[in-house]
């Protein structure tokens, strides 16, 4: 094969070893596939003509069957995960799966108010201050200048925003969220109720779930609140399309 072809293939295939890899080590779980795609297209769009139209799939299956498994969920045929070849897979193939949440990433043990952890992962203007207020619902906004000396919501500093600059990988950044949240809400002796998630419904082509963390689509939900939510139906080509988008 060309060198100039084997290059980027092998460094595409290293790539997606890697991820699955890192992280059934970090969450004894599988990376969706989609996650796969998304990380790709974000930390290597370079290595994206390797596929050469290709799916994923079908290039992992052909390119890394000695390294990496494709695992389709039982309950939803168009779920996939990837996992290392050397994940005993037995029983139950759900435990390799994550299970959804605020942030639609494993690892977030307590699932928080879509506006809230947006708070704390959106991105936020270096000269601006975020202001965060519980009534009638969860909800932020960004200012300029001086924090009004009358205003009754929570200051969010600058550095306790962490988003893709601050932290690339998804798994830290998750994990870092979560710390700075849990230190946020015993600083500021905010119940935990006040910013938990409400019961969620499954995404189909009539409703949307949550938000994607780094796309359109988080930015959109995060700003709106769970009775607006329960309002929203939209279908399923056009949350896609709102989830690529940066």
């Amino acid at each position: 094969m060309n060198t100039l072809v084997e290059g980027p293939l092998n460094a595409l295939k290293a790539f997606i070893k890697e991820l699955a890899t890192v992280t059934y080590s970090q969450e004894n779980k599988g990376l969706l596939l989609s996650r796969v795609g998304e990380l790709i297209a974000k930390q290597h769009p370079e290595l994206r003509k390797v596929l050469e139209g290709r799916k994923l799939v079908e290039f992992i299956e052909k390119e890394l069957a000695d390294s990496v498994n494709i695992l389709t969920s039982a309950e939803n045929n168009i779920v996939k995960v990837i996992l290392p070849t050397s994940v005993n897979i037995r029983g139950d193939v759900s435990q390799f799966f994550p299970k959804r949440n605020a942030t639609g990433i494993s690892g977030n043990k307590l699932r928080y108010n879509r506006a809230f952890w947006a708070a704390f992962s959106h991105p936020i203007a270096n000269d601006s201050t975020r202001l965060l207020g519980f009534d009638p619902q969860v909800h932020f906004e960004d200012i300029e200048g001086d924090v009004p000396p009358t205003t009754h919501k929570k200051v969010i500093t600058q550095d306790l925003v962490i988003d893709e600059t601050k932290e690339p990988d998804p798994v830290k950044r998750v994990q870092r969220i979560n710390e700075i949240i849990s230190n946020w809400l015993q600083t500021n002796a905010v119940n935990v109720g006040l910013v938990e998630a409400k019961t969620e419904k499954c995404l189909t082509s009539t409703s949307v779930i949550g938000p994607h963390k780094g796309s359109l689509l988080e930015v959109l939900l995060g700003a709106l609140g769970d009775d607006d939510l329960k309002r929203i139906q939209m279908p399923l080509d056009v949350v896609a399309k709102l989830h690529r988008l940066p």
